[in-house]
């Protein structure tokens, strides 16, 4: 998959599998390593400072988005 720079992305597995990512160019793995550390359940607020520091922008809720079914069914 590509995702081009800037365009608003996620990326969802109903299992909670692992996920291998490359990103060029290099520079955001940081940013998965903390939001992994965070655990299945993080708070708004852990979120949010994960976002200020790496300059991110959390798109608003998920409800009747098309991967929200995923993540209800892995719960």
């Amino acid at each position: 998959m590509i995702v081009p720079r800037g365009a608003f992305h996620t990326f969802v597995t109903p299992t909670g599998g692992k996920l291998l990512f490359v990103s060029a160019p290099a520079g955001n793995e940081q940013l998965f390593e903390e939001l992994g550390s965070l655990g299945p359940n993080p708070t708004p607020e852990q979120l949010a400072e994960v976002d200020e520091r790496f300059g991110t922008t959390r798109l608003p809720g998920d409800e009747g988005r098309p991967w929200s079914h995923l993540r209800d069914a892995a719960r």
